[in-house]
């Protein structure tokens, strides 16, 4: 089940591919999608994208069948307003800019940050900043980990 996040007011894209081994035509439906998704179909796949107005979690599910046997692909969407991390020791630590091109911020002092990829290998580490420098990584999507004050908290960025 592929989990993916887009932030209010910025462009949400989601590539998919279809193929059948006998070569059968393939039907694909969408359920689940809000009014602001367009769902563009081609020939051996599709891409849904749009700007989300809210944040909220949309579970979409799409349906492929060539008549005989049907395939179903939960889609979790995660839309956040964008301002990061809430709540470490009651108040807001915020992580900036999501998506991020080279420095990442945090609105104070962090302990330690970890940043992994999505399989969770750690490819970035740091203690006692208030901003660190991503440019060195790879476009993708990877997961924050910051440490304040006895509390951690992780959060996901999209590196651009």
């Amino acid at each position: 089940m592929p989990e993916t996040t887009a932030t209010v007011g910025k462009t949400w894209t989601y590539n998919y591919a279809v193929a059948d081994p006998d070569g059968d035509a393939l039907t694909v439906t969408l359920q689940g999608k809000p009014f602001w998704i367009t769902h563009t179909q081609g020939t051996n796949g599709g891409t849904l994208s749009g700007i989300p107005g809210q944040a909220e979690e949309i579970i979409m599910k799409l349906s492929v069948t060539d008549g005989s046997k049907t395939t179903v692909q939960e889609i979790v969407l995660n839309i956040t307003d964008g301002s990061g991390i809430d709540e470490v020791s009651g108040n807001r630590l915020e992580v900036y800019p999501n998506p991020v091109v080279s420095t990442l911020y945090f609105g104070k002092p962090c302990d330690r940050v970890v940043v992994s990829d999505i399989t969770g290998k750690q490819v970035l580490a740091a203690q006692q900043v208030e901003s660190l420098d991503m440019s060195a990584l790879a476009p993708g999507v990877y997961l924050v980990t910051v440490q304040t004050a006895g509390e951690s908290r992780t959060t996901q960025i999209v590196k651009q």
